[in-house]
Parts: structure tokens; C-alpha cells; sequence
């Protein structure tokens, strides 16, 4: 099996982190992004390769993991890879309005911060709806005309 680009990379890394059983690759992995666990180990690893959040809304992640540790501590990851230099991935914040800038890397960290507000303020249920909170609207996340940048 090849695996190839951006979601190649992404797939490949993370069937093998998730490879073993126990949790020692990811907690490796954790600690890797300095991620800050105060000493507990994990309990549980969920995570989805590419989970798509709509075309009109808050985009396609190369990956989404939800960690548990013990004690019942939730973390939840937003994670975007690309195969060049975060300059390179990217295009200045005056090209926001312009089509495939969320394709940029820069887009799409504003995207995945714009996901993880409207994560946190999501009441769960069924019918309810993932959407960010009122005061996006005054900020740099929308576009001259008064839309949202997507």
C-alpha cells in the first residue's frame, strides 16, 4: 500500500501511532507537541482522518482526536499538516475574502479556531446546531462585504 500527499502523510502517521494496543505512541506523540497533561496518562484516543465540517462551514480537518485522560480530562485536537513550510502554505490575511483561502494554511487554523469556539459553546443533543458564538461577526473572520470568510 502507497500513500501519498497531505492525507497519505496524515493517514500513515497516525495508523501508526495508533499501531499498538497501549497508549505509548500517543502520549510519545503528546509530549512530541509539548501538549500540557500535568502527569496524567490516557485513558482513551478517538480520532477521525479528514471529518468533514461542510464546504460552507468550518471545512475539511486532516484530522480530529479526542483524548481522555485519567481522571476524565477531555482534550480535543484540531490538526492541519502540509508537506511545505508554514510560509509557504500560506497567503497574506488581505487575501481572506478571495477564493481558496481556506485552503491556505492560515485559512484553515482560522477555521479549526472558529470550530473549537463553536465546540465549546455546543450544548450536545441531537438537533443542536454547531454554530459560532454572536461576537465573530466584529472580527477579522469575516469579509469586507459583512459575510463569513469560507
Amino acid at each position: 500500500m502507497y500513500l501519498w500527499g497531505e492525507r497519505g502523510l496524515v493517514t500513515a502517521f497516525f495508523l501508526d501511532v495508533s499501531a499498538v494496543p497501549s497508549f505509548e505512541r500517543w502520549e510519545r506523540f503528546l509530549d512530541l507537541i509539548e501538549l500540557q497533561r500535568q502527569g496524567a496518562a490516557l485513558a482513551g484516543v478517538w480520532c477521525v482522518v479528514e471529518p468533514e465540517f461542510g464546504r460552507k462551514g468550518f471545512g475539511y480537518l486532516d484530522v480530529v482526536a479526542r483524548l481522555t485522560f485519567q481522571g476524565g480530562r477531555v482534550a480535543v485536537l484540531l490538526m492541519e499538516a502540509k508537506l511545505k513550510t508554514y510560509r509557504q502554505s500560506s497567503w497574506p490575511s488581505g487575501r481572506r475574502a478571495r477564493k481558496q483561502f481556506n485552503s491556505k494554511l492560515n485559512g484553515q487554523i482560522e477555521l479549526n479556531h472558529r470550530l473549537a469556539l463553536a465546540l465549546e459553546g455546543h450544548r450536545g443533543g441531537e438537533d443542536a446546531e454547531l454554530v459560532e458564538p454572536g461576537w465573530l461577526v466584529g472580527t477579522d473572520y469575516v469579509t469586507p462585504n459583512g459575510s463569513r470568510a469560507h
